[in-house]
């Protein structure tokens, strides 16, 4: 990468970073460089569309799971137990059908 990085001198001005410009060779310039790779990487995917920020997904699921609940008490008032059971019921089943599509884990 590095030397493709130097060959191509009409990109090197764009380089906004010194230190991805620097021709040296030393184990921690190349993680450095490694590291600013993967967060470029990490950022285009976010504008594809292709990743998303879990904390924004949390957040977003958070504020409506106390409505879920909300309609669940109710469904307790108004019909039984057994009716606010199954609300809840469902939405395990969704909640952790959800999770196990995404891949990740329930903590």
């Amino acid at each position: 990468m590095t030397k493709w990085v130097r060959q191509y001198k009409p990109l090197r001005g764009a380089v906004a970073d010194p230190m991805l410009d620097d021709p040296g060779d030393s184990d921690n310039l190349e993680r450095y460089r490694g590291a600013r790779a993967d967060l470029a990487e990490l950022d285009l995917l976010e504008r594809r569309g292709e990743l998303v920020d879990v904390a924004k997904i949390n957040e977003a699921w958070s504020a409506r799971i106390g409505r879920l609940a909300a309609l669940a008490e109710w469904l307790d008032r108004r019909f039984g137990v057994d009716a606010g059971d199954m609300a809840r019921e469902v939405f395990e089943d969704l909640s952790t059908e959800v999770i196990d599509e995404l891949g990740g884990d329930a903590e």
